[in-house]
């Protein structure tokens, strides 16, 4: 053990009850709560993030194949069935499943309540297995079930609005393809609750044959393709995301290249888009997300570097003797310096243990048991969703050892200026 490293031990380790004693464990504490909240902060967005795009995406799909003219996913003219394209775009890389979807709008009533609804008509299994997570009443049976020949999926904000509930028979007004206004009696199946208000409120399920009914379309047409992709091939690793915030390169996201895959498959005749590109405001508010957190991480490094500056300028002041005695017995500058150095490191990487154990404790506690709940209305989640990403979390820890270390050096400058005799005669 070298000589600066063997006093800054001895210090640490002596004398725990006295001044020193008390500023090091006070630094300690405040690195540790400081590292915890970097940790949980960077967690919870993380959480965030994954779990409403985890919702979006599994509603919807990644990608939608729709004519060129198409306004939204619910005024597209009908598109005869390319199977050969779809055979094409499900061979493409990430892709996970094609489906075909049929959109068609009206105005749900029952008593003297309405309110309007896109009906996302869907006639495979597999369209309907994300939707089964989220239902709270009922349930979703087989496609082949006699109940959808006019049921519906609902969610729960709508039966709310149309003081609904299970099993109760709705009327469906809507608009036929010569201006005539129909109605159509509709059951509710099954109630669903995303917490994505952005899908709650405006969505219901029901098959491809209902939906195309309303609208009087052959069994041939639908309104586009929803494309499901590989969750964990599109998964953005966290630095990247960071990279692009920091960039201002929203347009390098983690659907690129799958977009360029599957493009090349799509006629010209048609338009290939992703679900940021159709739900522009929801991501928009995911990737500022990153930005907030930028902001809390870098005002947690400030605090831990104000308290390590606070701290070692209260340690070497309180040592003052003994670093003029040293000096007098012979030991040089840097010498001294480095005997604080290893001071300040002990404490930091103390501290840094200590909040890793703090952060991710309680990370894994939310994880487990959840039990910080939140308002869904407004979060979207009733539960805080925690993801913890271990590869951003070593690169949080090194950054703040890296960072720490830096900032010592800025009070070890005033060893330099204590002199020997002064510091003897005075001390």
């Amino acid at each position: 053990m070298g000589y600066s490293r063997f006093i800054a031990k001895r210090l640490l380790l002596q004398n725990k009850r006295g001044f020193s004693a008390f500023i090091a464990r006070l630094a300690i504490l405040a690195i540790a709560i400081s590292t915890a909240i970097m940790l949980i902060a960077t967690s919870l967005v993380s959480g965030f993030q994954q779990e409403i795009a985890q919702k979006a995406f599994g509603f919807f799909g990644h990608l939608h194949v729709t004519e060129l003219a198409a306004r939204n996913l619910t005024e597209s003219s009908p598109l005869n069935q390319d199977n050969a394209m779809v055979q094409r775009i499900a061979k493409a890389e990430d892709v996970k499943a094609v489906f075909p979807v049929v959109y068609s709008a009206g105005i749900l009533s029952h008593k003297e309540f309405e309110d309007g609804i896109a009906l996302r008509g869907v006639d495979q299994e597999e369209a309907l297995q994300t939707i089964k997570d989220y239902i709270i009443e009922g349930n979703v049976p087989p496609l082949s079930d006699s109940g959808w020949k006019e049921g519906i999926l609902l969610s729960k904000i709508s039966c709310e609005r149309l003081n609904a509930s299970l099993g109760d028979t709705l009327r469906f007004r809507f608009s036929s393809s010569n201006g005539l206004v129909r109605y159509r009696g509709l059951s509710i199946v099954g109630i669903y609750n995303t917490g994505l208000y952005e899908i709650d409120e405006k969505f219901a399920l029901c098959t491809s044959d209902l939906s195309r009914s309303f609208l009087e379309w052959s069994d041939q047409q639908v309104s586009g393709y929803e494309i499901f992709l590989d969750p964990q091939a599109i998964l953005q690793p966290k630095y990247l995301a960071y990279l692009n915030t920091i960039l201002g390169s929203a347009e390098v996201d983690e659907l690129s290249t799958a977009y360029a895959a599957i493009d090349v498959h799509v006629p010209p005749s048609l338009t290939l888009q992703t679900m940021k590109d159709i739900k522009p405001s929801m991501f928009n508010w995911l990737s500022m997300m990153n930005t907030n957190e930028i902001v809390i991480l870098f005002l947690m490094l400030i605090v831990a570097a104000v308290n390590m500056i606070t701290a070692m300028l209260c340690l070497i002041l309180d040592r003052t003797k003994m670093i003029g005695l040293l000096k007098a017995l012979g030991s040089t500058k840097s010498m001294t310096r480095r005997i604080f150095l290893w001071k300040g490191l002990f404490i930091v990487g103390l501290g840094i243990v200590l909040g890793n154990a703090l952060g991710l404790g309680l990370a894994y506690t939310q994880i487990k048991w959840g039990w910080i709940t939140l308002p869904e209305k407004a979060y979207y989640v009733s539960k805080a969703p925690l993801s913890i990403d271990m590869v951003w979390i070593i690169i949080i820890n090194c950054f703040s050892i890296i960072w720490s270390t830096l900032v010592l050096f800025l009070p070890l400058s005033l060893i330099n200026r204590i002199q020997p005799v002064r510091a003897l005669r005075f001390a």
